[in-house]
């Protein structure tokens, strides 16, 4: 993919798409229906607080802000855009304190995490007892319909053999599930996934104790 920036900076275009249309199409394919799902399982409310882990374009953040009245907070260590409520992420600890809040969202991140025990162990720091959160992630042993890198048998076996990978680590249910336990979540999962996830994980995880 390649981003291409205007003379001051301002991201123009991100792969062969217009910025705009880039967004619009992500609107169609993902944000919306990730919306209902947040809607669904994390009860959106005012005075409710929700980190979007690994936000990139921020239009989830966005749609949670615009369209709920819980306050959502997106952080990603590549931001695509400068916007109000996202937050640069050094990819290490996340800038927030103890218990700040009620649930989460991290949607197609966790494949894409150096070392995501790290990652989840400060989720679980942020995030209230009780605190639920919503991961979706392919699965590793399934071709899948999330993008170039999954859905042909050679792009799937190049992130299983580490092959030119645009993933750092594909996950099983046993890996997964795994990462959960070490990490202070209980999890459920999801049988009624939307169509983007249906070869993959979702989960939703609940924190049961303190890491």
């Amino acid at each position: 993919m390649v981003t291409k920036y205007s003379k001051k900076g301002e991201i123009l275009n991100i792969g062969n798409e217009k910025l705009e249309d880039y967004l619009e199409r992500k609107k169609v394919e993902l944000i919306n229906n990730q919306f209902e799902l947040v809607k669904k399982y994390l009860e959106p409310k005012k005075g409710k607080c929700i980190l979007e882990f690994g936000c990139f374009h921020g239009l989830l953040t966005e749609m949670i802000n615009n369209k709920t009245k819980a306050k959502c907070i997106g952080i990603d260590i590549n931001l695509l855009r400068k916007l109000k409520n996202l937050v640069a992420y050094k990819g290490k600890k996340i800038p927030f304190k103890k218990e700040t809040f009620d649930s989460f969202v991290a949607f197609e991140v966790i494949e894409h995490l150096s070392n995501a025990e790290t990652s989840f162990i400060e989720i679980n720091r942020v995030l209230k007892l009780k605190g639920k959160g919503i991961v979706s992630t392919p699965n590793k042993y399934m071709i899948t319909s999330f993008n170039h890198a999954h859905n042909s048998i050679i792009g799937h076996l190049k992130q299983i053999l580490r092959i030119n990978p645009e993933c750092i680590k594909l996950y099983s249910y046993k890996d997964i599930t795994k990462l959960f336990k070490k990490t202070g979540f209980s999890y459920k999962l999801l049988s009624n996934k939307p169509v983007w996830i249906k070869k993959g994980f979702m989960f939703i995880i609940k924190k049961e104790k303190n890491v």
